[in-house]
């Protein structure tokens, strides 16, 4: 009970910070739309439970939907887990993509910037963590962890819309901002994951999500990521084993 009451406060604080973040222009009315909606969701659902109220029925799924639905919803807990704590744990002193493996101690200007939006979005404050990226991407529009982590949320945030078009919408905008970060940097891994979860959760398509994590795994990717991606690879190769096979090398 006392879990579920600090959730509650947590998640109507944050749609409390939200409004006023929304009231001084800080944040774009897509992403407020998405992240509001999802907050209030949850919301929702967590005073249900404090009711003991049961969740509100539905009619019963076609053929198969159950099935994706639950695939949906555990890889979404999967990335939205993996991912804070990822974040969290990079903030610790992992080099960034793009820094200097020497240098100053101090980091100073973008790198102090993604490394605050790690903690932010270990700490449960991902609407602080996008404004951080944002001002990242406004100095530096090619900067691949702010693309690939901004496009991950917006597309975690898309996943809770309230509708069907702002799924669709946000779902692209996250997915081209992590293929972006990818075309800038096809050598940095975070991005390779964050796709391959796209691909077999979201597009149903397990020979690209096979492609994209298995770039993952060989750039070396963080530590955190690699038993997850590893599952998926898995499965992906159970649901497209014509993919098991890998690509041959290019001609000299």
């Amino acid at each position: 009970m006392a879990q579920l009451e600090d959730e509650r406060d947590f998640l109507l604080a944050s749609l409390a910070d939200l409004e006023a973040e929304r009231a001084a222009g800080d944040l774009d009315e897509a992403d407020y739309a998405a992240l509001r909606d999802g907050y209030t969701a949850r919301a929702a659902g967590v005073l249900r439970q404090l009711a003991g109220s049961p969740a509100p029925s539905s009619p019963a799924p076609a053929p198969g939907a159950a099935r994706r639905r639950r695939l949906a919803a555990a890889g979404t807990v999967v990335a939205l887990a993996v991912g804070a704590g990822a974040l969290m744990a990079r903030s610790s002193g992992e080099r960034l993509a793009g820094d200097p493996a020497s240098g100053s101690i101090q980091a100073t200007g973008a790198s102090a910037q993604l490394a605050r939006a790690r903690t932010l979005v270990g700490e449960g404050r991902p609407l602080e963590a996008i404004k951080l990226w944002d001002q990242v991407l406004a100095a530096e529009p090619d900067q691949p962890e702010a693309l690939a982590y901004r496009g991950w949320f917006v597309l975690l945030a898309g996943r809770q819309a309230a509708t069907a078009e702002l799924r669709e919408e946000l779902t692209g905008r996250g997915l081209a901002s992590i293929d972006r970060a990818i075309a800038v940097d096809p050598g940095y891994p975070d991005a390779h994951f964050f796709r391959g979860l796209v691909m077999f959760v979201d597009k149903a398509d397990p020979a690209a999500a096979v492609a994209e994590l298995r770039a993952f795994l060989a750039a070396g990717g963080p530590a955190m990521y690699r038993s997850t991606a590893e599952d998926v690879l898995r499965r992906a190769l159970a649901q497209a084993p014509e993919a098991a096979a890998p690509p041959p090398p290019p001609s000299p």
